[in-house]
This record gives C-alpha cells, sequence and structure tokens, in this order.
C-alpha cells in the first residue's frame, strides 16, 4: 500500500485505541511483522516505534489451547520478550479465538513460575527488543 493508505490505517487504529483506553498509542506491530523501509518511514512520522515479535507460534488459525500453550512454552527463551498471540478475528473454524484465552490460562502461570515478569512495553524497550524481528526491510 501507499503511505498515505498505511498513514490513514494507523490513525485510523491508533483512534479506536484511544478511545477505548485513554492512552495515545507509542508503538505499533507492523502487518505479519515484517517492516518495509516505507512502513519505517510512516512510522517514523507518526512518532511510533516499530515493535517485532520474539516468539511467533502461529496461533491464527490454531483452534487448540493446548497447542497454543505448547509452541510458546517450547518456543520461548531468556532475553526474548515479546510474545504476541491473535484474539480478535477468528478463524472460519472457530470465530470466537476462545483458545487463545485458554491458553494463556496455561502460559501466564507457567511462565510466571519460571521467573518471567510481566511488564509494559516502555521497560523493555530500550534493550533492542524493538527491531529484532523486523529485519527484513525491503
Amino acid at each position: 500500500p501507499s503511505p498515505q493508505r498505511m498513514r490513514r490505517s494507523i490513525e485510523r487504529t491508533n483512534q479506536a485505541i484511544m478511545a477505548a483506553t485513554g492512552t495515545t498509542p507509542r508503538y505499533v506491530r507492523p502487518p505479519n511483522g515484517l517492516l518495509t523501509r516505507r512502513l519505517a518511514r510512516v512510522c517514523a512520522e507518526l512518532g511510533l516505534t516499530p515493535v517485532g515479535v520474539h516468539v511467533f507460534v502461529n496461533d491464527s488459525f490454531s483452534t487448540d489451547p493446548a497447542r497454543i500453550a505448547d509452541r510458546v512454552l517450547r518456543k520461548i527463551r531468556p532475553g526474548q520478550s515479546v510474545v504476541v498471540l491473535h484474539d480478535g478475528f477468528g478463524t472460519h473454524r472457530r470465530p470466537q479465538r476462545a483458545a487463545v484465552a485458554e491458553a494463556l490460562d496455561r502460559i501466564i502461570p507457567e511462565l510466571t513460575r519460571q521467573g518471567y515478569a510481566w511488564v509494559a512495553l516502555d521497560q523493555i524497550a530500550d534493550r533492542r527488543v524493538v527491531g529484532e524481528p523486523l529485519a527484513s526491510l525491503q
């Protein structure tokens, strides 16, 4: 898409986030985790920091909470800080996306038991979390 279309899409998304939370977004996750040069410029113009994902579990199409949880727990490593799970649109087989919520019932207690902490992105943004999987600037 054109830079203008990217800008409009991000601005609409941020307006919805602001309306729902009262907070102005400072970060953006690029679609599919892919940051292009064009999108990087739009983010810079909007004052947003693109953030990548360290643990990709392809949960979008999974309907099995145990499988989602197993993938996260198997892939996460110390120093990896960002996990993004999908919760909104669902799939043609399971439109409610309850599988992700159910997986979190296992993921959160287990990672907490292992010593992981749950923090705001602001607290870890200086640890080079931003940009790592976004290396595919095209």
